[in-house]
């Protein structure tokens, strides 16, 4: 499924080709039901195919808002416009997802439209520039989110949502990069990198979710003075977690006890990576 909610459900319609096997499949109905017993399993791949499309028809319309109703999207219903940038379009149609078809229960945006992140060159405007597109674009989903709790919608099964403090966007990285920049005017390869997490009050545990909005962690600057070799070091009384915690989190918030058991490593990380709440 693309941003755009393309039905990869849908047989298409090339020269009329869905009309013709519509025609078919009527004109042969009588006969494949009086057999449906020895096809029970194709019978109900037709039929959850035929369910399917119907939906991403539905959710193709609250995205773009070009149902046969006439509908406007449901961002735009809820009183919200995105930046016109495709990470924006792409965001959109996730939160779009989200909020509509409370079953789908993670997802994975890339950046595209924002440009590459690998900043080894003239990267001082180009990060500062991708950063507020990138901020901007969460803080339309933010709102999204919160617009769908206060004034409810219609989920793609036809029941009503009001609660959406269970919807988190996370935003990270592969990894970090050095603090002073290079002789092209850009940041290599370093260690520490951020996370920037947002909503899901309802369903992180106590102290994450009191850590909302504010900034956890604190580093000092290592390595050797005057030269690009500088990176930063968490401080020795700063929580820290290894990447593998926010998987460790995400298991957490679909109900794992044992979470951290789900990142282990027999020989190279035997305990697993702890959750988010776990350290602080």
């Amino acid at each position: 499924m693309d941003n755009q909610f393309n039905n990869p459900y849908s047989r298409g319609s090339v020269s009329g080709s869905e009309s013709a096997i519509n025609d078919l499949l009527a004109a042969q109905q009588v006969n494949s039901d009086a057999s449906r017993d020895a096809h029970t399993a194709a019978w109900n791949g037709f039929e959850k195919r035929e369910e399917l499309e119907a939906k991403m028809s539905d959710l193709s319309g609250l995205l773009n808002g070009t149902d046969d109703n006439g509908n406007v999207s449901s961002a735009d219903a809820l009183g919200v416009t995105y930046p016109n940038t495709g990470f924006a379009r792409q965001l959109e149609a996730a939160v779009t997802l989200a909020i509509h078809n409370p079953q789908t229960l993670y997802m994975a945006v890339g950046t595209p439209g924002l440009g590459g992140w690998d900043d080894h060159n003239n990267g001082i405007d180009r990060y500062r520039n991708r950063m507020n597109d990138l901020m901007e674009a969460i803080k339309a989903a933010m709102a999204h989110i919160k617009a769908a709790a206060t004034q409810g919608v219609t989920t793609i099964s036809g029941t009503g949502r009001t609660q959406t403090d269970n919807i988190i966007i996370n935003v990270m990285g592969d990894f970090g990069r050095l603090v002073n920049l290079n002789g092209s005017g850009g940041w290599d390869h370093a260690n520490n990198q951020n996370l920037y997490t947002f909503g899901g009050a309802g369903v992180r545990p106590t102290k994450e979710a009191a850590a909302l909005g504010s900034v956890v962690g604190t580093t000092v600057r290592s390595g050797t003075s005057k030269t690009n070799n500088q990176y930063t070091i968490p401080t020795t009384d700063s929580p820290t977690w290894e990447p593998m915690s926010m998987a460790s989190s995400i298991y957490g918030y679909f109900g794992a006890q044992n979470s951290a058991i789900l990142t282990a490593d027999a020989l190279l990380n035997p305990l697993g990576d702890i959750r988010l709440e776990d350290a602080l």
